[in-house]
């Protein structure tokens, strides 16, 4: 795919391109060893809006998406500044079920921190302020105000509210 940009599903001539690994033909039995490799080499598409120039910035951008600082869950009720957004599906398994569903896996990445969640509310968050402030990376920032609303007596919803842009 050439710059699709997932939240907006347009070619985007101003976006990083999206990353994919080639994809694999898995049309004969796999053992063990040969699921790890066409695991490691399947399609998975991924947005980022970070691109690394620098060697720091590359460590940064992949400790953001291998191990992020904080959980978004983490800060309820307080305010991040966010400058780029990594996003990729996961799969997820319904623990009432047990049905595998992908869903999106955001980082959020600030200056020295990176924030976590697997969370359609802030996925749904993040596409809507792609499309009023524009595809990161935002050079100012925006502050987010992390928000968790109820939708039913089991189940709560990740969400972020705009209330400012950095300095």
């Amino acid at each position: 795919m050439e710059n699709f940009n997932p939240f907006t599903g347009e070619i985007d001539t101003t976006a990083p391109a999206v990353r994919e690994a080639a994809q694999v033909s898995t049309s004969y039995t796999l053992d063990e060893d040969e699921k790890i490799v066409a695991n490691l080499t399947s399609r998975q598409v991924s947005y980022c809006s970070f691109v690394p120039k620098t060697e720091d910035e590359k460590l940064k951008l992949f400790n953001a998406m291998n191990s992020p600082t904080d959980r978004v869950s983490d800060h309820i009720n307080e305010e991040i500044l966010i400058y780029d957004v990594y996003i990729e599906a996961v799969q997820c398994e319904n623990k009432m079920t047990g049905e595998l569903t992908w869903q999106p896996r955001v980082i959020l990445i600030g200056k020295d921190k990176s924030y976590q969640c697997v969370s359609t509310g802030i996925y749904g968050s993040i596409k809507k302020a792609i499309q009023a402030f524009g595809a990161p990376t935002w050079e100012k920032g925006i502050k987010f105000k992390v928000q968790q609303i109820r939708k039913s007596a089991e189940k709560n919803i990740l969400t972020v509210s705009a209330v400012g842009f950095g300095k």
